[in-house]
């Protein structure tokens, strides 16, 4: 994950410095948007009641405008993937392989989100925009349990990760936000979503540990998801631009067809002229 986001980083920094305040460059023909944001996933309702914890993660998105032309209202459809890890619960165990070793094992429930997306943007300001907008699609959760050695041993991994159970259901998403343009290529967005997904198997990590284990149950993973993260716009053909491509056009008409001239001798002697 933080790979992804410093690779969404060094694609959106060059743009910083190429966009300027001009309002020739907010003429933008906006079509197709790259977004990533840090994501809180607060389980709610019967959720929060049966054990699944605050999860934290991120998600990625794009976004292709159907009607760029309108400044005022725009519609867009695209898609998302997030997904987010709880915090764990701990303790102390003594393993039979490799014998007699100590280790912490921690247990913490995941979740992963990918869905179709469709969004209504409204300007409310020259550089504010507000957006609503309706997903659709799966969400896996998943349980596993992190085994950490409190010493290395041969032939065996000091840390391993293994799912122990999961389930995959359907998730509904409806939200609203801000979009705080920054420059004609980069806008902050600001969203809150709530997320209703149905039945889906997870670990109860309130209740604890019973007999040294943890206990899964099943039920709805319904969340609040606050997100916070930055918009990219990928194609973007300004006035400025257009200016810059019949710039170059004129002068390679002008300069093609002239002789080049070569200072310091003759051409077919190759030498150079002295006077006796």
């Amino acid at each position: 994950m933080k790979t992804a986001y410093v690779i969404l980083l060094s694609l959106c920094l060059p743009l910083f410095g190429t966009a300027q305040d001009d309002e020739r460059f907010y003429d933008c023909n906006r079509r197709l948007t790259l977004g990533a944001q840090f994501s809180t996933f607060i389980p709610v309702d019967e959720t929060q009641a049966l054990g699944f914890r605050i999860a934290y993660g991120g998600n990625f998105n794009v976004f292709y405008n159907l009607t760029p032309n309108n400044p005022i209202a725009q519609w867009e459809i695209g898609g998302r993937m997030g997904a987010g890890l709880t915090r764990g619960i701990r303790d102390r165990v003594i393993l039979t392989q490799p014998t007699g070793a100590g280790a912490r094992r921690t247990f913490y429930n995941s979740l992963f989100d990918l869905e179709v997306v469709g969004r209504y943007n409204h300007q409310l300001a020259p550089r504010v925009k507000g957006y609503y907008e309706l997903a659709g699609g799966i969400r896996a959760t998943s349980v596993q349990e992190h085994i950490r050695l409190d010493e290395y041993h041969r032939d065996f991994k000091r840390n391993t990760v293994e799912p122990l159970d999961g389930d995959v259901s359907f998730v509904f998403t409806h939200g609203a936000g801000v979009l705080i343009r920054l420059n004609r290529l980069i806008a902050l967005d600001l969203g809150i979503t709530h997320s209703y997904g149905s039945g889906s198997t997870f670990a109860d990590l309130e209740a604890g540990f019973v007999d040294d284990d943890v206990s899964f149950v099943t039920g709805p993973v319904h969340t609040l998801n606050f997100n916070v993260g930055v918009r990219c716009l990928l194609t973007c053909r300004t006035e400025v631009d257009d200016d810059d491509r019949r710039f170059r056009r004129r002068r390679r008409g002008r300069t093609r067809g002239r002789p080049s001239y070569r200072r310091g001798g003759s051409s077919r002697s190759g030498g150079s002229i002295r006077k006796n």
